[in-house]
């Protein structure tokens, strides 16, 4: 009873307003908030600011909320798809990056990286670039990888100053952002109108339904010319550190993500977890939380500690101090995934724009020799 006490009131402090920028916070009015982003949209739209495309082919995934949609899944999900067919290059959007220039993913630079970015270029073995300036970014990789003829950005909605040219927005099939509210009422951090510049939209976590249930959900969303569900599927979990710690032994479920609901969920049902912390979203774990995480295990007789891979990334820094105080550290690998005719759906979609692409740009060049 202590334990789950003090692993609550620990979230109740961590999780307030989750990672919404504090330059939103000030518009706390939603009258205020809406118009403000809708102009920003519209000097865009006409023209007034202007936005650069990549030469070469650039996919665009991207969402209307604060987080919790499955962007780095989903993302590792498309790379690793399309890498067979395609020299991939990854796009990570830079937040949290310790540097201002862009910096591609290597052993030598791994330790700069945000652990999204991490993680994608550990899980595809591709090319990857981060960096707050997308254009700086990508021009970037393109020098150092010639070779890249397809590029995938995993967040790029609100940003206007580069056009994808084949944009995907993703939303939770639990909350859709047409069921959501601009913060601080919801969590939306831009209108829902910015929803109908992507031609394609994927539902994640969604459960497995069939045809009949997926017809009704996309009455909602009729301006999209393709909608997709994902389901979502925790595997094994995989040590951290080197002591193993007992399977059957008590466990602590500690993450820093968006929405920990499902990773709660799932690791309350498959393993003996006796209490939880959860932190806000990109959860930068100092010395001081490692320290107070072991001596709440000890004081609760836990064994080991379960969390998500995005916090492992993190928390395998701490390995030293895990090991010598005999709590392990086991992360859950999360997969989000299409169903074979939903992915087919997206390949043939993905192979008619791209072969579009490639047309008109062949006849912008034969245009500039004639």
């Amino acid at each position: 009873m202590l334990f789950s006490s003090l692993c609550k009131n620990r979230v109740s402090k961590e999780k307030c307003f989750l990672n919404v920028p504090r330059a939103l916070i000030i518009f706390e009015n939603k009258r205020l908030l809406g118009p403000i982003l809708w102009l920003r949209h519209k000097l865009y739209d006409i023209g007034f600011l202007s936005s650069w495309t990549p030469p070469i082919p650039l996919i665009g995934i991207g969402n209307l909320e604060l987080g919790g949609t499955g962007k780095t899944p989903f993302t590792i999900y498309l790379a690793n798809l399309l890498k067979n067919k395609h020299s991939v290059g990854v796009v990570n959007h830079g937040y949290r990056l310790k540097s201002s220039d862009p910096i591609i993913a290597s052993p030598e630079t791994v330790h700069l990286l945000n652990e999204e970015a991490i993680l994608i270029w550990e899980r595809t073995g591709v090319p990857l670039v981060a960096g707050r300036n997308r254009r700086k970014a990508i021009e970037l990789l393109l020098s150092k990888h010639p070779d890249i003829d397809l590029l995938i950005a995993d967040d790029i909605l609100q940003h206007r100053k580069i056009n994808p040219h084949i944009p995907i927005l993703i939303t939770r099939f639990d909350k859709p952002y047409y069921k959501n509210r601009l913060i601080p009422f919801g969590t939306l951090r831009d209108i829902k109108s910015r929803a109908k510049a992507f031609p394609v939209l994927v539902y994640t976590y969604s459960p497995l339904i069939d045809e009949k249930e997926k017809a009704k959900v996309r009455n909602f969303t009729s301006w999209h010319d393709l909608v997709l569900f994902a389901h979502a599927s925790y595997g094994p979990p995989y040590p951290v550190t080197e002591n193993l710690g007992k399977p059957d032994g008590r466990f602590l479920a500690v993450c820093g993500i968006a929405n920990p609901s499902a990773f709660l969920s799932f690791t309350k049902n498959k393993f003996q977890v006796v209490g939880s912390l959860c932190f806000r979203d990109h959860k930068e774990y100092a010395l001081t939380d490692i320290k107070n995480i072991i001596a709440l295990c000890k004081k609760n007789n836990v064994d080991s500690i379960i969390t998500t891979e995005k916090d492992a990334v993190k928390l395998k820094r701490f390995k030293e101090e895990f090991e010598s105080s005999g709590v392990s550290v086991l992360a859950i690998p999360l997969t989000l995934q299409l169903n074979p005719e939903d992915e087919q759906q997206l390949l043939t979609y993905l192979s008619e724009k791209l072969e579009a692409y490639g047309q008109e740009r062949s006849q912008d060049m034969d245009g500039t020799h004639q």
